[in-house]
């Protein structure tokens, strides 16, 4: 998947194809940037029941984690 393909609210699925990493592991990573509330983890609003990775976000996210060599990467 290439990122002009995610929309613009993606699902946890969507960013996970498109990061080319496991379903559980996005799923982790939503939790953890709830559990500190954005200091870590994969960006993410929740609305109800569902989780939604906002695109701008997900791409700042990126951005940061190549400057810093990755450090939120684990």
């Amino acid at each position: 998947m290439e990122f002009n393909d995610l929309p613009e609210m993606a699902t946890v699925d969507e960013a996970a194809a498109f990061l080319r990493i496991g379903r559980s592991l996005a799923y982790d990573e939503a939790a953890r940037f709830r559990a500190t509330h954005g200091r870590a983890g994969l960006p993410c609003v929740r609305i109800r029941k569902t989780i939604r990775i906002p695109k701008a976000e997900l791409l700042a996210w990126l951005k940061r984690q190549l400057e810093d060599g990755g450090a939120d990467a684990t």
